[in-house]
């Protein structure tokens, strides 16, 4: 989706760069960026939005004061709540006349000093006035989401064990599969009666 969406809407890609141009211009804006629960959520074209403001926090209130009626100005949208989210921060959910976007744009106001208190998955830095907002990020939720669709967790969950052609063997649990040596030995056959085994 990259061009406009009904009448006085902008596009996603358009709105982040707008917020760009403000971020800026805008001292008080040590970062900002877009998160995503997946890769494919923070590329553009932008299939939703999800954009993070990191300020200090003596400039916490002033800014969160000022971002309704910047959005209107800039995007001609209009804020349909402020809500309270972990770590202290404020997100603001946009809203366009006529529904366009629907509730897919949210912009969310953090406090730097808490920026490491935050779990999340995929980021993309769109501006970064401290030069060092991916290495002060904590990415635990994408840890967390790829060790459960690992395939190791996988095949231990549904008892398959792959080989390396891609076929499936038999699960065992508890003990390791016989060694070569002990499977020659149950292969030879026993010794004659009255005659002692070949050592």
């Amino acid at each position: 989706m990259n061009g406009n969406v009904g009448e006085g809407a902008p596009s996603f890609d358009a709105i982040a760069d707008g917020l760009i141009r403000w971020a800026v211009e805008e001292p008080a804006v040590k970062a900002l960026w877009v998160e995503g629960a997946s890769a494919r959520e923070i590329r553009r074209p932008y299939s939703r939005l999800d954009l993070h403001i990191a300020v200090d926090e003596p400039d916490f209130d002033p800014v969160l004061a000022e971002l309704p009626a910047l959005l209107a100005e800039l995007f001609q949208a209009r804020c349909a709540a402020i809500e309270d989210v972990p770590r202290f921060a404020k997100e603001l959910r946009l809203e366009w006349e006529g529904g366009a976007h629907g509730s897919s744009v949210r912009v969310t106001l953090e406090r730097t000093s808490l920026l490491a208190k935050r779990p999340r998955a995929y980021v993309a830095a769109l501006f970064d006035r401290t030069a060092h907002l991916p290495h002060v990020l904590d990415y635990s939720l994408r840890r967390a989401a790829a060790r459960r669709h690992s395939p190791t967790r996988t095949m231990i969950r549904t008892g398959t064990i792959r080989t390396s052609r891609g076929g499936s063997g038999g699960a065992f649990s508890g003990s390791a599969p016989p060694s070569s040596s002990a499977r020659r030995r149950s292969r030879s056959p026993p010794p004659a009666p009255g005659r002692p085994r070949a050592r």
